[in-house]
């Protein structure tokens, strides 16, 4: 829109065009600093000139005064009389009107795919960052847990951290074994699916409590690392920011989870 006669306006014209074609609204409204105070001169000038051209005809023999030109322009439309539009304003915004076209073309189809390359480079840079640094899947047999209340209270006390053991509580399933023992059997088996991801198992000093199981809103399990397990983890990925990404699945019998350790 810079390339346009239309000064004072390009704003304006800019988030209109963005949200007819539904356009990103700032990404537009960055695009117009390409015309300041700076450039605006040497705009003007290629523009009117290319119009000249195009239009074939000849150029004025004095320059133009292109900030006069467009005072006297913002004028008019802003007072809306037109009566020397025609005779001080036309014979100049006509050609830079015609010249403006096959310089935003240009300009706008060398910036595109110059953003585009960059866009694009950025995001192979990204994804060339991320990188799985461990995968561990584990299976667990229900009944192995299924050895009573007593059995149940004394496991979850010895290795569940306090979140975990709170989110049991808020979901009331101590009321009942059956769930009860499903639920340690599915922690059990994710926090092993995350010791393998670590590349160690439960060696090295690493415990069940340093892995801890909840879960967000939506249900979906969470893995939050803990002592030697968060540095096992970070010694892993060689420092770098990583996430535990855990799925489980069970049923009556058997309960399945697999761990993705993934450097960011």
């Amino acid at each position: 829109m810079s390339f346009t006669p239309f000064v004072g306006f390009h704003l304006v014209l800019c988030l209109g065009v963005s949200k007819i074609t539904k356009q990103n609204n700032i990404a537009s409204a960055l695009g117009t600093l390409a015309g300041n105070p700076w450039t605006f001169p040497f705009i003007w000038y290629l523009v009117f000139h290319t119009g000249i051209f195009i239009l074939g005809q000849d150029a004025p023999e004095q320059e133009v005064d292109f900030r006069l030109l467009f005072r006297e322009l913002f004028h008019c439309v802003i007072n809306l009389d037109f009566s020397r539009f025609w005779i001080d304003i036309w014979p100049v915004f006509y050609p830079m009107l015609i010249g403006c076209i096959p310089l935003y073309v240009i300009v706008w189809q060398v910036m595109y795919h110059m953003i585009k390359h960059v866009l694009k480079e950025e995001a192979c840079g990204k994804e060339k960052d991320k990188m799985i640094m461990g995968l561990g899947c584990d299976i667990v047999q229900v009944s192995r847990f299924a050895k009573g209340e007593m059995f149940l209270l004394k496991f979850i006390k010895k290795y569940f951290t306090h979140n975990e053991i709170k989110e049991l509580e808020q979901k009331n399933i101590y009321q009942d074994t059956e769930s009860l023992t499903l639920a340690v059997a599915t922690r059990f088996s994710a926090k092993e699916a995350v010791s393998k991801a670590l590349g160690s198992g439960f060696r090295g000093g690493i415990t069940l409590k340093d892995v801890e199981i909840v879960h967000d809103s939506l249900g979906c399990p969470q893995v939050n690392l803990y002592g030697k397990a968060l540095a096992r983890a970070y010694y892993v990925s060689k420092n770098q920011n990583m996430k535990v990404h855990l799925t489980i699945s069970n049923e009556r019998e058997y309960v399945n989870a697999v761990a993705v350790l993934e450097s960011l």
